[in-house]
């Protein structure tokens, strides 16, 4: 039944983008435009929920013009307020998707950096760049959420990616200095794995080399893992110090108690040497009292016999 509910209202959002049919707003990026539904667009975009409700010039007439912003990207994010979904560019790797890009590697360099490339390795997301830097644009925080997550997987199985410096460049370039939402994964990456980066050819570092802001996060994570690693050691030193402490307290009661049970052995030792002296006073006592028994038994035969012979 929630199969069912799902797809019917899958294919009726996507009627409704693909038919335009009830639409009340033009979004033109380009020479394209998107017929839409403020119902729909509104409630993801809190841009587009702000000038349908006057407060840009687009949302009075109906009609807003998107400047300066990639069609294609746009393009998705149309797709994601319908469908909570977007698709993804599939990057051949023998053509540079980003002709803007002054860093971007050239084919001796695609062929350098590319040796060591995960054999795998999915096509690098550029798009998926670029659709995180439209929603922080248009304040679409879910389309954020999806956009990162989705690069935050691909970036961890394909750090070795032979476009990996573009992907920086141009995360660093699309996305503003107060969002580290990419920024910060790209660092970490880079961080976690530039000793196997350093090994490859001095080419790889050529698109990344002049990113100073890239740099810096590089440095402050690497001084934040630092700071964390040392409040670890501090912590672990800590504790040492403590089990130290429990280890020469119990040391001293296993030393106390070894003297102990050697004072109670001794005793024991005592305790029998008395029980033997006392057996030996007992015997001795008891053979004292047999002969006093015998020498009275004596003297009463003699009395017996005294009498006998005085009376008889």
């Amino acid at each position: 039944m929630t199969t069912l509910h799902t797809q019917g209202t899958f294919g009726a959002m996507t009627f409704l983008l693909q038919s335009a049919k009830y639409s009340d707003l033009t979004i033109t990026c380009g020479d394209v435009s998107y017929k839409v539904h403020r119902s729909v667009v509104c409630p993801r975009s809190k841009f587009f929920a702000a000038a349908c409700d006057g407060q840009f010039l687009g949302g009075l007439t109906g009609k807003i013009v998107l400047k300066g912003d990639d069609p294609e990207t746009v393009k998705r994010m149309i797709s994601y307020f319908y469908t909570l979904d977007y698709d993804d560019d599939v990057n051949t790797g023998d053509e540079m998707v980003y002709t803007d890009n002054p860093y971007a590697l050239d084919e001796d360099m695609l062929s350098t950096a590319s040796s060591d490339a995960l054999p795998d390795s999915q096509p690098a997301l550029f798009s998926t760049v670029r659709v995180y830097a439209i929603a922080e644009k248009y304040n679409i925080p879910e389309l954020k959420v999806l956009s990162k997550d989705r690069f935050r997987s691909w970036a961890k199985d394909n750090w070795s990616h032979k476009d990996f410096p573009a992907i920086v460049w141009e995360v660093f370039k699309s996305t503003p200095a107060s969002d580290q939402g990419l920024r910060d994964i790209v660092s970490w990456i880079f961080a976690k794995h530039v000793s196997e980066l350093l090994e490859k050819n001095d080419r790889f570092f050529e698109g990344i080399q002049d990113i100073g802001t890239f740099w810096f996060s590089v440095l402050r994570l690497v001084s934040r893992d630092l700071d964390q690693t040392g409040r670890e050691l501090n912590s672990i030193t800590d504790d040492l110090a403590e089990e130290k402490e429990v280890v020469m307290y119990l040391r001293d009661q296993m030393k106390w108690f070894g003297n102990y049970t050697k004072a109670l052995e001794r005793k024991k030792e005592e305790a029998l040497d008395q029980r033997e002296a006392t057996k030996r006073d007992l015997k001795q006592k008891n053979r004292e009292v047999k002969a006093l028994q015998e020498e009275v038994s004596d003297l009463r035969s003699c009395r017996t016999e005294l009498v006998c012979r005085t009376f008889c």
